[in-house]
Order: C-alpha cells, then structure tokens, then sequence
C-alpha cells in the first residue's frame, strides 16, 4: 500500500509542477508583453508574447482537466520547444535567452520522459549551436567564450536532468515490478487457500499448479482475477476432482490436479483453468434433465446457463454448479468471454479471453 501510494503522489507531483511551470509560463510572457509594448511600442512581439501567454493558460485549463496528463505534457513541452527557438533566433527579451535556454531541457525531461525529452532538448540544443555559433543567424552576438558557457552549461544541465529522470524511472519501474510479484504471491495463496478449503470440506485432494506470467498479470486487475479463480479452483474441487478412493479404483493418482495459465496471446489475456477429474458426464445431465434430448450439442446452451444469474441451472452429478454466474459478472468488468472444453473421464477446462486493461 506504501509503495502503490508513492507512485500515486509521483503523479501527483507531475501534475502539480506541471500547473506551476504553466502558470508562470503565462505570467512571464504576459509580462513581456506588456513591457515591450510600453517600451518599445513593437505591436508584433507584443502580440507572439500575449499568444504565448494564452497558449501557456489554455494549456494549464487542459492540465487541470480530465485530459490525460501525458496530453497536456507534450503539448506543453513541444510549444515551449518553439518559444525557446524563437528566443534563440530572436535574441531574446532583453538578452535572457540563455536563461531561457537552460530551463528547457529539465522541462521537457521531466514533464515527458528521457527519450521524449532528450529529442525535444537536442532540438532546441541544435538551435542554440546555430545562433551562438553561426554569425548573423541570431539578431544579437555572443562572444565565443560567452558561446561556449551556454553550450556547457546547457549539457550539464541536460545531463543532470536525464539521469536523475532515469533514476526516478527506474524506481518507479522497480516499485511496479514490485507491487505486482506481491499481488501475484496475494493471488496464489489466496487460489491455494480456496482449493485446500475445498479439498477439507468435501473430503478431496488436490493441488494446484500455477503458471503466471507477470507481464499479462501487470496488465489487467489482480482483484478481478482473484475472484473469479477462488470460483473456479472450488468448482473444480468440488464438481470436477473425484474422490480419492474413485480414483484409485481408476488408476490413477489419489490428488488431483489443478492447473492454471495466465499468459499473453495475440494481443489478449488469456487465462485457462484445468482439472483432470471426470469432466462433464453428458448421459448422466441428461438423464437427470429430461428436457434434454441427450445430443451433445443441444447441452451447450444448459452449460452456458451455468455462468447466467437468475436462470434455472441443470443438474450436474445431482448439484447445481452455483457461484459461475460470479465469473460471468466479473468477465464483464474486464470486456472478456469464456469457452469450456470437456471430456467425461479427461476432465474439464475453463478458458478465458479478454483485453489488456492497463
């Protein structure tokens, strides 16, 4: 909870700096504004630092929207990008162009990311070279010494914003790794817990066997997930797995066995349960529901009832599979479906499909 909690106040912190840096944005090139106005009566820069300044406050409205911040970041920065070439070309308000030029890279690193940012600093960086360097280019001259200061300042400065960027990425992306391999150890235990409880209560054996990826698990919701397998893993032990004593009499292991997949698959969260019980035995359904003819496919519909609230249910080994209209209701939440595959005697697969929510 600590660490989910520190990576929502990064965020906010982004937001809130992101205002700041606007609002001052605004103030400063209306400030500029009006002073080139009152001193130099030059109607044309005055009116670029008044549409600077309504950009910069159109720009912190979005900000404080429900626009995604990502949006508004690279609106900002990209905007900026181009006053501080102007700036550059132009000479600057009253020489402050290297002021100005220092700010951007840590900016544009900070409000994007190091790959964003380090594209749109080389950009400005690139403009920079070219006033200071190339005579005539820039309405105002600097001495080569003067050229070679802001050259390395402005690296330093780039620099030093990059790697303390990466820094905080990086500990970002360890604290999400992090947050995540606890939610998956949470949502194992939990499924082992159901199963055992389940095995106790109606005198079983079972194991479950999971195999989760932490890539697929990252992109969708562990809650969601959660329920829906505790559903699923106790259905298997109750309805699917044998008792012991009928699967020795089978030859086979007394414990049965549980399997779980939660991996990617063409650009889906593909999740499978599988037991190796008894599976569906169709004769005895059918037997048991006269309204069924005993073809196999007119069972299908009876099965896709099991997952439906509110609807009579079949009759399987003298129960009703109860609880499966949970999974129902939670697939919803993820925009997913679910297919069954069984075999009387090979036991029975829940498979599931849905999309990435994250």
């Amino acid at each position: 909870m600590i660490r989910a909690a520190e990576l929502n106040f990064d965020t906010k912190l982004r937001s809130i700096l992101l205002s700041v840096a606007l609002l001052i944005v605004a103030l400063t090139f209306l400030f500029y504004a009006l002073i080139d106005l009152w001193r130099t009566s030059n109607v044309v820069r005055s009116a670029i630092w008044l549409a600077g300044a309504l950009i910069a406050a159109a720009l912190l409205v979005i900000a404080r929207s429900n626009v995604p911040q990502r949006f508004s970041a690279i609106l900002t920065s990209a905007i900026f990008a181009l006053i501080c070439m102007y700036l550059v070309f132009s000479g600057g308000q009253s020489g402050f162009v290297i002021v100005w030029s220092f700010t951007f890279p840590a900016i544009a690193v900070f409000l994007l990311s190091v790959t964003m940012g380090t594209l749109l600093s080389a950009l400005v960086f690139a403009a920079l070279e070219i006033a200071l360097f190339i005579p005539g280019v820039s309405s105002s001259s600097w001495p080569l010494t003067t050229s070679l200061i802001v050259t390395c300042v402005y690296m330093i400065t780039f620099i030093i914003s990059a790697a303390l960027e990466w820094s905080r990425g990086a500990k970002k992306r360890r604290l999400a790794a992090l947050i995540h391999d606890e939610g998956r150890k949470v949502l194992i235990e939990t499924l082992n817990i159901s199963c055992k409880l389940a095995c106790l209560h109606h005198n079983k054996r079972a194991v479950l066997n999971p195999s989760i990826s932490p890539d697929a698990l990252r992109k969708t919701s562990l809650e969601v997930l959660k329920d829906i397998f505790a559903e699923l893993v106790q259905n298997a032990v109750v309805h699917g797995i044998e008792l012991p004593d009928v699967r020795r009499r089978a030859g086979i292991d007394e414990t049965g066995i549980i399997t779980l997949s939660i991996y990617e698959k063409n650009g889906l969260i593909r999740a499978e349960l599988r037991d190796d019980g008894a599976g569906f035995d169709f004769k005895k359904i059918s037997a048991e529901n006269p309204e069924i003819e005993g073809k196999n496919d007119e069972l299908a519909p009876y099965i896709r009832s099991l997952f439906e609230p509110n609807k009579q249910q079949i009759k399987i080994r003298n129960e009703a599979r109860t609880g499966l209209n949970i999974v129902c209701s939670r697939l919803v939440i993820l925009h997913g479906k679910v297919k069954i595959k069984t075999k009387p005697g090979r036991g029975t697969a829940f498979i599931l499909e849905f999309a990435p929510l994250y």
